[in-house]
């Protein structure tokens, strides 16, 4: 009667929700130790923010610096429309505080740990949505947290923690309390946060449309229209809420292109190349992102596969009802993943984590169904469990906690002293022609590559590329050796298939040393890695 009574304990134990609380809190807790100093480091100033960061920072910024409500609602509205402008509101509202008592360190702090925790919120928020026993929920959490990006994503602003946030906020109401419409709201919320949800969207308006169940035999476009009118107005009103100049293109057309022009019709990007296919992902994920043997993660991926096809394949023939979250789970990781090693061609691994998360989901899901058949499953289930485990914590976690420890003294590497001391130099150069040109500000292009200098008593101007742009007029043009077109002139090559580069290199001989041109620079300074400093002469 003792042993049941402590067996029936146990049981109460790890059913309860506060086993799964308890066990996220330890696993956070020891996260942090490493993300803290991660994230207090290279918060001096917003100078030397890496550039994802920088457009945050600018987004949040402009709005904390609003002269009144209807400044504040301009600049919410308007700006880069590249990501949801409903981020930037968020990190206002979070980081007024610390930027009015802490400033430029006070807000970049802030807004690094507002969405490190928005982050980890959507990780524990999906568990509880799709897995029902509390200590796989906590094993579920600590291989969510073992994914490498989530170091990244922990300690860079990008729009992808608040992505996952709504979305996982939209399926706890779309599958746990599944009553009304208004939930899409937050579908629109999270598409508009980056338009990479698109196939995801897609998706779901199929799946509530019903139109696999009826097509083609009793296909009806007013029954159709019918059952997703409602979701799709309220996602509208999610959409228009966090690209507020979307419902101001009613007014002002050109606010629509904008959008379409830095979302949709934005999706190349200088690194791609036409030889990435999927094969260079696979190469890449398995010899280079992740940092064990490489036939372990071959291994690891093949006991994921299996697993999760053996849910699929005799899941519903037991579980007549609830094979539902399963599918959904199943096909938003297969629809996220393949479209990127189908579709983007540059191998940047962060752009897996979203389906990389819902695969981890759905390999949960298949173990909890595993276990549950017999015996011999159940040892299965659970020696797929372990093998998953002691991957993460003997290869993964070591390869953030690595990560993270790079990340907390880049001030003190040799590469950040060398780049403050470019700044310096720079900078020091225009403070001097400032005070020799009074009368009007002192305009200058800055390479992005070099730390930026924020103030409002110079015109700054910076774009990634080879620079172009001499007959600007600029007063100085800072450059270094990715944009100067001198490295684009013989005895150096261009870069095949680069015409911009052509165009470079002609402009630079047109407006450098050329006492002809009305515009006409001159070398004024030069570091021995490549920083060159132009000044205008007439």
């Amino acid at each position: 009667m003792r042993l049941l009574d402590i067996t029936h304990s146990m049981n109460k134990v790890f059913n309860s929700n506060l086993l799964f609380f308890l066990g996220v809190i330890g696993i956070l807790f020891i996260y942090h130790l490493f993300l803290i100093p991660a994230n207090v480091d290279l918060s001096e100033g917003a100078f030397s923010q890496f550039m994802d960061e920088q457009i945050f920072y600018d987004a949040i910024q402009s709005i904390l610096n609003s002269n009144n409500f209807i400044d504040a609602c301009a600049n919410y509205a308007m700006g880069d429309q590249r990501y949801g402008r409903v981020i930037y509101l968020i990190g206002a509202v979070f980081a007024y505080f610390p930027e009015k008592f802490g400033g430029e360190s006070g807000q970049i702090i802030a807004t690094r740990f507002l969405f490190s925790s928005a982050l980890f919120i959507s990780y524990m928020l999906l568990i509880h949505v799709f897995i029902k026993d509390n200590l796989f929920r906590i094993i579920l959490f600590l291989l969510l947290m073992a994914i490498p990006t989530t170091a990244y994503y922990s300690t860079m602003p990008k729009p992808e923690p608040f992505l996952l946030l709504f979305f996982s906020i939209f399926c706890y109401f779309y599958f746990k309390k599944k009553s009304g419409n208004w939930h899409f709201i937050l579908l629109g919320f999270a598409f508009g946060c980056k338009v990479s949800l698109l196939l995801v969207v897609g998706l779901i308006f199929l799946f509530e449309s019903e139109l696999l169940n009826v097509w083609p035999i009793s296909f009806n476009v007013i029954n159709l229209w019918n059952k997703v009118k409602f979701k799709l107005l309220f996602f509208s009103i999610g959409l228009g809420i966090a690209v507020p100049i979307l419902p101001l293109s009613i007014i002002q057309p050109s606010g629509i292109r904008s959008y379409m022009g830095a979302t949709l019709f934005n999706t190349s990007h200088g690194a791609d190349s036409p030889s990435v296919s999927i094969f260079s992902w696979v190469h890449g994920i398995i010899f280079d992102w992740i940092q064990a043997p490489p036939i372990l993660t071959i291994v690891l991926g093949i006991i994921i596969l299996s697993c999760i096809i053996y849910r699929l394949v005799l899941g519903p023939k037991i579980l007549v009802n609830t094979p539902d979250k399963f599918m959904f789970v199943l096909v938003v990781a297969l629809i996220s993943i393949f479209s990127i090693l189908l579709l983007v061609k540059r191998v940047w691994y962060m752009y897996l984590t979203f389906g990389l998360v819902f695969a981890l989901i759905a390999l949960m899901m298949s173990i909890e169904f595993v276990i549950s058949r017999s015996k011999r499953h159940y040892y299965f289930g659970w020696g797929i469990i372990l093998f998953c485990v002691l991957f993460s914590i003997g290869y993964l976690l070591p390869q953030e906690k690595k990560e993270l420890f790079f990340l907390s003294n880049r001030t003190k590497t040799n590469e950040y002293k060398i780049e403050k001391a470019k700044y310096n130099l720079y900078v020091g150069v225009l403070n001097k022609a400032k005070k020799e040109k009074t009368g009007r500000k002192i305009s200058s292009f800055v390479d992005p590559y070099l730390f930026r200098l924020y103030s409002s008593e110079f015109e700054i101007e910076q774009f990634w590329g080879p620079f172009i742009d001499w007959e600007r007029g600029y007063d100085f043009v800072v450059l270094t050796n990715q944009s100067n077109p001198l490295f684009f002139l013989p005895p150096y090559k261009s870069p095949q298939s680069c015409s911009i580069c052509v165009i470079s290199a002609q402009k630079f001989m047109q407006f450098v040393d050329n006492q002809k041109s009305k515009i006409n620079y001159t070398r004024y300074l030069s570091t021995h890695d490549g920083m060159v400093i132009y000044k205008r002469v007439n």
